[in-house]
């Protein structure tokens, strides 16, 4: 996470990136970040805590290609999924197809386990984010589980 994501936006174009993820905490003017990462023509994610409100996204979620739930508190690896992520995915989910954006990925990263990712499928979410449940297990087993659920 970085302080004032906005700063970066040219870097990371130049860089080759087209999807900027922030988190709603780390900027002043969420609606302002989003419209200079789009006149950049790149796609926009936005990140939300465990401890996070989702009410701002009903403001922006019609300006966004990705929302990231944490799993886990930020920073601390191989913490155990939080199942409050779990209402956070089925709220969006709801406001999601209540305004017919079928496009939006609900992505989840930290927790990401054996037993938590067919409960985030279930909830509603489209993309998670692996690293030891991959890296700690046999790689080509876990990937083609993970491909088919």
């Amino acid at each position: 996470m970085v302080k004032n994501p906005e700063d970066f936006i040219d870097m990371f174009k130049k860089a080759g990136a087209d999807i900027i993820l922030f988190h709603s905490d780390s900027v002043k003017n969420i609606e302002g970040v989003i419209r200079k990462i789009k006149e950049k023509n790149m796609k926009v994610g936005i990140v939300i805590k465990i401890d996070q409100q989702i009410n701002l996204l009903k403001k922006v979620i019609d300006n966004v290609n990705t929302i990231v739930i944490m799993g886990t508190k930020l920073g601390i690896k191989g913490k155990k999924f939080n199942k409050k992520s779990l209402t956070k995915i089925k709220k969006i989910k709801e406001i999601i197809e209540k305004r017919n954006l079928s496009n939006i990925e609900i992505e989840v990263d930290g927790g990401i386990r054996d037993y938590s990712v067919p409960l985030i499928v279930k909830a509603g979410g489209t993309m998670v984010v692996c690293g030891s449940i991959i890296f700690h297990k046999d790689y080509k087993k876990t990937c083609k589980w993970l491909r088919n659920i």
